[in-house]
This record gives structure tokens, sequence and C-alpha cells, in this order.
């Protein structure tokens, strides 16, 4: 009934906002899997340490594409 649709609803929208907190870490295994990318990390703590150097819009790329899907 109307309960579980609420709840299905609410349950999205929670995965939703975890898919985009986590979206640095999901940009970080993207690189690490990455062919262009192979072998310039030796862990994901490297990873993050080296994308400094680019920003903090990095850690974000790919950020508007998940965002887009959070919206009610």
């Amino acid at each position: 009934g109307l309960a579980l649709h609420n709840t299905i609803i609410i349950a999205a929208f929670c995965a939703g906002c975890t898919e985009a907190f986590l979206t640095p870490f999901e940009r970080i295994q993207t690189l690490m899997l990455d062919q262009k990318w192979a072998g310039q990390f030796k862990n994901t703590p490297h990873a993050f340490a080296s994308l400094t150097k680019y920003g903090i819009k990095e850690y974000y790329r790919g950020y508007k594409q998940i965002s887009s899907c959070v919206k009610l």
C-alpha cells in the first residue's frame, strides 16, 4: 500500500544521497581501474593524495550525473 510506496521512495532517496556523498571514492575507484592511469597509484590513500594537485573539483568529477538522479 501507501506505506510500502513511501518506504521505497525514502530508501531510493537515501541510496542516492549516499552515492552522491561517496562520489570521491567512486572517482578514485574509476581512476585506479582506468588503463590510462594504471600503475600511477600505490593504493587508495595515495590516489587521494595525488589528486590534491588538481583541486577539489577533481574528486567530484561526475557528481552532476549522480546528483541529477537524486532530485525528486
